[in-house]
């Protein structure tokens, strides 16, 4: 990754960094390649990930109800 992409992702928000973490390691993406891509050390992103919060099924189904009752 670009020095100067990686600078951006590091001025991300927590969350938006965590956001990133889980869609590359969706896309197959190993803990090494998102360390690389992303400037940080393996470590660092194998805490980062760990500490994604995570939504439950209930969680997912209750905003997207709200957002249908809102219409």
């Amino acid at each position: 990754m670009d020095q100067s992409i990686q600078y951006q992702f590091q001025r991300l928000p927590r969350e938006a960094q965590q956001s990133v973490f889980l869609r590359l390691s969706l896309s197959g993406q190993s803990t090494e390649e998102i360390a690389e891509r992303t400037g940080w050390s393996v470590e660092q992103v194998r805490d980062a990930m760990t500490q994604a919060p995570t939504l439950s099924r209930e969680g997912r189904q209750g905003s997207v109800r709200k957002r249908w009752r809102r219409k």
